[in-house]
């Protein structure tokens, strides 16, 4: 389940797929999700992780994060996040 202001995106994607390809499948791209097609340099695919288990976050993740203005502690990037079993994340919109 991807969130965004009011709306709520149900989508089901394949194990080891990431956010970023099930927040396409929703029509998110379209709004600015992911900009940069996955390549961890413009950090428009910034969510909070409500519920759901990820891989720890790799040293360049976090580098972009520090990039924000505001982030929360359970901030992840939806293009490093890949989908193992149900989550809910909450997009904070493109930058």
């Amino acid at each position: 389940m991807i969130r965004y202001k009011q709306e709520t995106h149900e989508v089901q994607v394949s194990a080891g797929l990431s956010v970023l390809i099930a927040a396409s499948l929703a029509g998110l791209e379209e709004m600015g999700f992911g900009d940069c097609g996955g390549n961890l340099v413009c950090a428009t695919c910034h969510v909070r992780v409500n519920s759901g288990t990820f891989a720890p976050m790799k040293p360049d993740e976090q580098l972009m994060l520090d990039t924000l203005p505001r982030t929360h502690p359970n901030s992840r990037l939806g293009c490093q996040l890949r989908v193992s079993d149900d989550c809910d994340v909450e997009w904070m919109g493109a930058r």
